[in-house]
């Protein structure tokens, strides 16, 4: 059952509730027992962040990021796209049918081991950078794109300051709020944390973009 909720704004009521229930069956197919029998329920322990700002069921992990509600050519409602390990593993956009293309991003080398003291289930480990609050450090972007694209604009921020909460962190790329780039560059990445996040760890947001394409990689950092 789909709740009857106002519609989106700019889109009918039917179109609301399909891409609310195009989420909700997808994760019912692939994580039927969440509590008793989890399936799809959550990323590995390397890509926590990933599940963060929203979840770790496959509609979850691309329902926060842009433009990935859409009209299929096959379908007259408008639905969600859905996370594919395939697609992530190939380089292609990891929301899929019918992703951005080319797909472009900026992804974060995050070597170090962390430890997330999660409030409700438990301190866990996952890849991130370790810096101590008050501290700097590093972290290098790798620029791809699974087919020939134009140069794109980076920028990176918090989790929490990004959806009005108090910043965590202040980064910035090459000493500048944002930097440009293509595929095959490197761009150096320089974190200050200013204070601690909940468990004592901040999430990175690093935000590509090339007009409506805004692609966007995540990484834990560790206190």
């Amino acid at each position: 059952m789909v709740a009857r909720c106002a519609p989106f704004s700019g889109k009918s009521v039917i179109d609301s509730i399909a891409s609310i229930a195009s989420h909700e069956m997808i994760e019912a197919a692939t994580d039927p027992l969440p509590e008793t029998n989890p399936a799809w329920a959550t990323t590995d322990q390397d890509h926590a962040a990933w599940a963060i700002p929203g979840g770790g069921e496959l509609g979850d992990l691309c329902a926060g990021f842009g433009d990935v509600f859409y009209y299929p050519a096959d379908v007259p409602y408008f639905v969600q796209r859905t996370w594919s390990n395939k697609a992530a593993a190939a380089g292609h956009d990891p929301c899929q049918p019918d992703g951005a293309t080319p797909y472009f991003n900026a992804a974060a080398v995050l070597n170090d081991t962390v430890t997330v003291d999660d409030p409700t289930n438990g301190p866990y480990t996952t890849k991130g950078v370790k810096i101590p609050v008050g501290g700097t450090g590093t972290v290098m972007l790798d620029l791809y794109s699974d087919a020939p694209a134009p140069a794109w604009t980076v920028q990176a921020s918090d989790l929490s300051s990004l959806f009005g909460g108090t910043p965590e962190l202040e980064v910035t790329i090459g000493g500048n709020p944002s930097a440009v780039g293509k595929n095959g560059d490197q761009l150096e990445l320089t974190i200050k944390v200013l204070q601690a996040g909940a468990g004592g760890a901040e999430v990175l947001w690093i935000q590509s973009a090339n007009g409506a394409t805004q692609p966007v990689w995540l990484g834990v950092v560790g206190n």
